[in-house]
């Protein structure tokens, strides 16, 4: 039977992965940081004028979020 300590480390893991999931990554200030993370083809400038932030070209964002709810059931 799980104790206080145990059920507070739990939590205290979970938060930190719900952190570490929801925190964009750091990029760094070279003009590779305009490539996508996955495929590594330039990120399209339409995209990163509305998501300044955008790690993902489209077509990979698009599959990144289709594996996401496959695996999030």
């Amino acid at each position: 039977m799980a104790d206080d300590a145990d059920r507070a480390q739990e939590q205290a893991e979970m938060m930190d992965a719900l952190r570490a999931k929801n925190t964009p990554p750091r990029r760094p200030f070279t003009r590779a940081s305009y490539d996508c993370v996955d495929c590594g083809e330039e990120i399209e400038a339409i995209r990163l004028r509305a998501l300044p932030t955008a790690i993902r070209c489209v077509f990979c964002q698009t599959e990144h979020e289709r594996m996401e709810q496959r695996y999030a059931r």
